[in-house]
């Protein structure tokens, strides 16, 4: 592929290669959430990965971060639109995973 070309594949996965980006993308489509129930969602991340990976998708447009002035201080995350638009992408992963890699289910037969 000529070095000026553009290829969606590459960007995409430069947008959100990361298991970290997917799963909060994959809990955020559910609705807007406070970091606290991201956190829960995700006992396996820490905190700083977390909030890293939060900003990260705040800089690349997929994620918008919104502070409620009202009563104690709360910061919720929410998708964009272009986050929003992701959501058949990761339905298909998801199906894609429960049929190919989930044991018991006829999965299982590609080494994640």
């Amino acid at each position: 592929m000529p070095p000026d070309s553009f290829c969606g594949v590459s960007a995409t996965i430069q947008a959100v290669g990361t298991e970290w980006k997917l799963r909060i993308v994959h809990h955020l489509l559910e609705g807007p959430r406070r970091f606290n129930q991201l956190k829960e969602a995700m006992p396996d991340v820490s905190s700083k990965t977390l909030s890293r990976t939060l900003k990260a998708l705040q800089e690349g447009g997929l994620v918008s971060r919104r502070v409620h002035a009202e009563g104690p201080l709360a910061v919720e995350y929410s998708l964009t639109p272009g986050g929003m638009d992701m959501e058949p992408l990761v339905r298909e992963m998801r199906r894609w995973g429960e049929t190919w890699l989930r044991p018991g289910r006829g999965g299982g037969r590609i080494r994640a």
